[in-house]
């Protein structure tokens, strides 16, 4: 379907009543939703489709509104159900949300962990923090995607796959410090949070938290889920690690 949306200028020479964009997706929505009948839908659209009014004719026709949001927009729940017999204008929001820059800021947001281990150390299985709600970088799957494998492969060589998994960060490789994969900024862009080993991490960009049976370091630079940039430019998948040290001045640190 089609839909054919004048200028208010068109409007007014024609002398009819402008329709912004948002009125004829609303007048859509309602249009699919009958010819689907009682089946949900996904409505997606930029900023422009940010709407209240869209949004309301949404929830009331089964469908998922997904557009794109300031991240400084006040946000609010639905409101409650009015109280029978309550005089007054009913509410037309709820309770105040956080916004999105504060849902990025939030700490208890989602991270990632792994493990900095000798070559022939084992020191937790990737699954070992599922059940406490927690994700290894390295997953538990038993199909390894190819295009994770070649991007954990960027942040340090990759031997483990001939066992099916993703390696830890390994302390040594070759026989030489593998610090340097701790600072990679490909690790960062993960979200990983904490590193947990028995060894002594010097990386500046790390912090002890722990220090017991175990030790658990904090990585300062872990990005968040999401965030947002300024500018940005594409590189070829295959180019990827030949450009990795043009990638770390162009993602924001964790405090930025």
């Amino acid at each position: 379907m089609t839909l054919l949306a004048p200028p208010a200028q068109a409007d007014g020479k024609a002398g009819r009543r402008h329709k912004t964009t948002v009125d004829w997706t609303i007048q859509a929505v309602g249009q699919v939703s009958r010819w689907l009948g009682s089946a949900a839908f996904i409505v997606v659209g930029d900023g422009a489709y940010a709407s209240v009014a869209l949004a309301r004719a949404c929830a009331a026709r089964r469908a998922t509104l997904v557009s794109r949001l300031r991240l400084d927009a006040r946000l609010f729940g639905f409101p409650e159900a009015p109280v029978p017999g309550k005089r007054g204008r009913k509410p037309k929001k709820g309770a105040r949300l956080p916004s999105l820059r504060e849902r990025l800021e939030d700490p208890a947001q989602p991270w990632r962990l792994t493990s900095f281990d000798a070559p022939d150390e084992k020191l937790f299985n990737a699954n070992s923090p599922m059940p406490y709600g927690l994700e290894d970088v390295r997953g538990y799957d038993s199909i390894i995607p190819k295009s994770y494998a070649a991007y954990m492969q960027r942040i340090q060589p990759q031997g483990d796959l001939l066992y099916n998994r993703i390696a830890p960060i390994y302390t040594t490789v070759d026989g030489k410090p593998n610090y340097d994969a701790l600072d990679s900024r490909l690790l960062d862009l993960l979200g990983t949070r904490y590193v947990v080993t028995t060894h002594t991490i010097p990386n500046a960009g790390y912090e002890l938290d722990y220090d017991q049976e175990v030790k658990v370091y904090r990585n300062k630079d872990a990005l968040p889920r999401a965030f947002t940039l300024g500018s940005g430019h594409m590189i070829a998948g295959e180019k990827l690690g030949d450009k990795q040290s043009r990638i770390g001045p162009g993602l924001p640190r964790a405090d930025e």
